[in-house]
């Protein structure tokens, strides 16, 4: 406790000395990024971060909700599926997001957030900050909020500086499945993609990897948000307490702590995004510290942290569920919700006002007893059955909001996954586009070497016959384009499908060429735009225009 004391009383300190040499960049970021977070510690150190998105809609009440666990999984304790919720701390234009350490504590950066003086920096430093506890971590992160409440480089929202703490179960499963970026399937998978094969992104249990030794942080590849030593080297402490899986959800009964990813004692076969174990907090009387065991450190901040935060929220959490949604012509808007409110009013106003007449029915008549207390019995048993009304129609409205709200979120995944289906369509339009262009080009010069010489007329039936399936197969393709245009313009209004636009841009998956698809989703939302002002609908027009559409856009991205 005194060494924690004091270490807490030199941070200021620490602020402004230094080592005799700045520490070079390689102890605390192996592997630069240009998007990295990069935030200073005591001691001239540093501590990078990667923003994990959680949202790209403007309202923070709208958190991700995301399937944990997995179907294949013998664990079922620890690894059964079910359901999490993240949000981020942090928005700028693109969403909100929180701020993930991109690499395990290292053993340099701990000695600098709890020694009472600068250490060295080492080889040593290099390597995971492992035999510590819980305790240790929750105290080298209390450190580290302490030093950044002063920083000048601290993350901050509405002046409030970040404060740093482990990272939770639901941010650590939510980013080694690649978050927002990886596609539905690949979220959904053992392990994320891997370009080449699983030692290359974990150190585990085996001759062929770490050989019985823990290796310094950031020697294998980074998962498609940048993040590394997700899987094995260290198992890392998560700042929840441990609950078991159960169907749909986590059982209610909290234990030891969370560690999750694996550590180099872990076999290549346990590996998977949905690893976790639970812990003691003590062992044999003293608190639990192991070889193959450290943390990861998020930054974050509080979910008030002004009045105006505060206030927002509020009128975010009013509207979820209401179905007063003008841009939602289908459903959205029925206002059934605020017809109900009106009604739980009224039955409120008529409660009231019975019970007025109530205590002047009982003053009138408090010389005739008897029909005073008939008067009185049948009075209060109006008024049980108005307020039982009201309690009825009160727990209508929340179950009403409640699946609205549900709906509304299907509704979202359901467009997003729409946009991403349209503009691959496109993108496969382009390309038979492309083979009925090439046939076609070759077609035309057999045709006139057949002209000249006979010897090749059979060359042409072949062309022909194969240029004639191209054109067949990018009619079928184009029909299957047209008909998803029309079936998303029937089924979602177009504001709400623009409100996806991004979320679909970016879930395309891991290995894909996001920019491309971008190009695509863009062609898909252009032609539904044009389709949903088109009274005519001229089919062969549109198929024609949908085609040289898609066409230009896979020839200008090829370029």
């Amino acid at each position: 406790m005194k060494k924690y004391l004091l270490s807490i009383a030199c941070l200021a300190l620490y602020t402004s000395v230094s080592n005799a040499a700045q520490i070079k960049e390689i102890f605390y970021n192996p592997k630069p990024l240009s998007d990295d977070v990069v935030v200073s510690m005591p001691c001239d150190m540093k501590m990078v971060f990667r923003k994990v998105y959680t949202s790209y809609d403007n309202e923070r009440i709208k958190d991700k909700s995301f399937r944990a666990g997995g179907e294949q999984n013998t664990d079922l304790i620890s690894e059964s599926l079910n359901t999490r919720y993240v949000q981020g701390s942090f928005k700028d234009k693109k969403g909100y997001y929180y701020l993930l350490g991109k690499y395990e504590l290292s053993a340099l950066q701990y000695q600098v957030l709890t020694d009472e003086k600068c250490p060295k920096a080492t080889v040593k430093g290099r390597m995971p900050a492992v035999n510590i506890s819980y305790f240790d971590a929750q105290r080298a992160a209390a450190n580290y909020s302490l030093y950044l409440q002063n920083a000048k480089d601290a993350p901050k929202a509405d002046g409030v500086a970040a404060f740093a703490r482990m990272v939770t179960d639901s941010e650590f499963e939510f980013a080694v499945r690649g978050g927002l970026v990886s596609s539905q399937a690949q979220f959904d998978a053992m392990l994320p993609p891997m370009e080449g094969s699983l030692n290359d992104y974990a150190v585990y249990q085996g001759v062929e990897s770490a050989n019985g030794k823990i290796s310094p942080i950031g020697t294998r590849k980074g998962n498609v948000l940048g993040l590394f030593d997700l899987f094995g080297n260290a198992n890392e402490m998560m700042h929840d307490l441990f609950h078991a899986t159960r169907t749909g959800r986590l059982h209610g009964q909290g234990g030891g702590f969370t560690v999750r990813g694996g550590s180099f004692l872990t076999a290549a076969d346990e590996m998977s995004s949905a690893y976790r174990k639970e812990r003691s907090f003590f062992i044999k009387g003293k608190e639990n510290k192991s070889r193959d065991m450290s943390t990861r450190l998020v930054l974050s901040l509080p979910v008030i942290s002004s009045l105006q935060s505060a206030d927002a929220l509020n009128a975010e959490i009013k509207k979820l569920g209401y179905d007063s949604d003008e841009k939602d012509s289908r459903g959205g808007n029925l206002k059934t919700v605020e017809s109900l409110d009106k009604i739980i009013a009224n039955n409120k106003k008529t409660l009231d006002e019975n019970k007025k007449l109530i205590l002047k029915g009982e003053k009138d008549l408090k010389d005739e007893k008897a029909l005073s207390a008939k008067l009185k019995e049948r009075n209060s048993s109006l008024s049980e059955q108005i307020e039982s009304m009201g309690s009825a129609l009160s727990a209508l409205k929340q179950d009403m909001v409640k699946a609205n709200a549900a709906r509304d979120e299907m509704r979202d995944r359901a467009i997003a996954s729409n946009i991403r289906i349209g503009a691959l369509m496109c993108s496969i339009v382009s390309d038979y586009k492309k083979s009925e262009v090439t046939a076609k080009k070759r077609l035309d010069l057999i045709k006139d070497m057949a002209d000249k010489d006979e010897s090749y007329k059979e060359s042409y039936k072949k062309a022909k016959a194969q240029h004639g399936a191209f054109v067949q197969d990018l009619k079928m393709v184009s029909d299957t384009y047209g008909s998803l245009i029309a079936m998303t313009q029937s089924s979602y209004d177009l504001p709400l499908v623009k409100q996806q636009l991004s979320t679909a841009g970016e879930s395309l998956g891991a290995l894909s060429d996001n920019k491309m698809f971008a190009q695509f989703i863009n062609n898909f939302y252009s032609d539904l735009l044009s389709y949903s002002k088109d009274r005519k609908k001229d089919l062969k027009k549109n198929e024609q225009k949908w085609i040289e559409g898609c066409f230009k856009t896979g020839s200008a991205a090829d370029k």
